[in-house]
């Protein structure tokens, strides 16, 4: 027995026009290569043939994956959290998985689905990262900073320098520093071998989102859709970018330094070397960066997660619909290779190290899916 399958088909290509597949929350679409309607790759000039249906079960308990040209394959899930998963991230090596939940706890998982650690916190865990040689995982939960051996679950230190909730946190991948953001609108740049605040950045001026770092070079967004880019010592390296005046809730940066935003309007907005800025103009008093970015419709829902993989050819995307989007990145362009339905809202998303294993989170659940190309 199948049920009833609501889909709208249309054509995805670069330029004024993009769109996007609309599937209902409470159904998922599979696709194939034979079949039902035809969307184009993206200014790719090959056809790829979508055909819509629906399932009555999940395979080995996992939602359904549709390829059109990668291999996403459901391998299982996570179960340990009693409310919906906030933030996700694997350890450099790839042999752990942290994830933090509105349960107001920290899970460290092996990457079989073994539970290493369930840690309790003071709030919903929103932010969380690893330090680059994998000893220590820290936390944001409400205004508490929390620094955790990794290995035995030890608590290392404590901080609350925040005014508001934290909501992000990255770890700068060669020096002792750890960037944290939030609502209070303020970026706290941490010196971790000592796990003291050194210096906030002051420059937003409504609650920040999202962070991420390439290196030295910093990204955080804040409501509005401004991006500010900056280092360690809390100077801007340019003007702020502001393409948009929707929220964005998700930054990556590719292993290249390509910088990709994602937020209420569901387009994915990339600058290639977000470091430099080949056009400033003054707006309102302020110097903005006027760059144009390169921008396609991913979803027609708020997006709520990115990830790179580790090589950079492929980016994920989770939306509130909670559909996986897996896309083949090239220099101009870029082509939707995978697709799959989850049961609820994307939170967040991380690719391993290993490049093959993608997890995301999905209600209190954390999907584990294999990948390849």
């Amino acid at each position: 027995m199948t049920r009833k399958m609501h889909y709208q088909h249309m054509l995805l290509h670069e330029g004024d026009q993009q769109y996007y597949p609309v599937v209902d929350r409470r159904r998922f679409l599979a696709t194939g290569l034979l079949g039902g309607c035809a969307f184009i790759g993206l200014a790719s000039g090959t056809a790829t043939a979508w055909v819509a249906h629906a399932a009555d079960h999940y395979p080995d308990g996992g939602p359904q994956a549709m390829s059109m040209g990668g291999s996403l394959q459901f391998l299982r899930r996570f179960s340990g959290h009693q409310a919906p998963v906030r933030s996700l991230a694997w350890s450099p090596d790839g042999q752990m998985l942290a994830s933090g939940s509105d349960d107001v706890s920290l899970i460290l998982w092996q990457a079989d689905g073994t539970i290493l650690s369930h840690i309790a916190h003071p709030a919903a865990v929103t932010g969380l990262c690893w330090s680059p040689d994998g000893t220590i995982v820290a936390t944001g939960a409400g205004t508490t900073l929390s620094f955790l051996q990794a290995t035995t679950g030890q608590m290392l230190a404590q901080h609350q320098d925040h005014q508001g909730a934290i909501t992000a946190l990255t770890w700068l991948a060669k020096m002792p520093r750890l960037i944290s953001v939030g609502l209070d609108t303020r970026a706290v740049v941490w010196e971790t071998s000592h796990y003291r605040p050194l210096r906030v950045f002051r420059k937003h001026t409504t609650p920040i989102e999202a962070v991420a770092s390439s290196h030295e070079v910093i990204a955080s967004a804040s409501r509005g859709g401004v991006i500010r880019i900056w280092q360690e010592h809390a100077q801007e390296l340019h003007g702020l970018y502001q393409d948009t005046q929707k929220a964005f809730h998700c930054l990556a940066f590719s292993p290249q330094g390509e910088l990709a935003a994602g937020g209420d309007d569901g387009m994915i907005r990339l600058w290639p070397t977000a470091s430099v800025c080949q056009q400033s103009a003054l707006i309102e008093g302020e110097q903005r960066c006027v760059d144009e970015p390169q921008r396609w419709q991913a979803s027609a829902t708020p997006l709520r997660s990115l990830a790179w993989s580790p090589d950079g050819r492929y980016l994920a995307t989770g939306n509130d619909d909670g559909i996986l989007s897996i896309w083949q990145m090239r220099s101009f362009s870029r082509r939707l290779v995978a697709q799959e339905k989850h049961a609820y809202p994307l939170n967040a998303s991380a690719w391993s190290p290993n490049k093959h294993l993608l997890a995301v989170a999905s209600g209190q659940l954390i999907y584990l899916w294999q990948w390849s190309s």
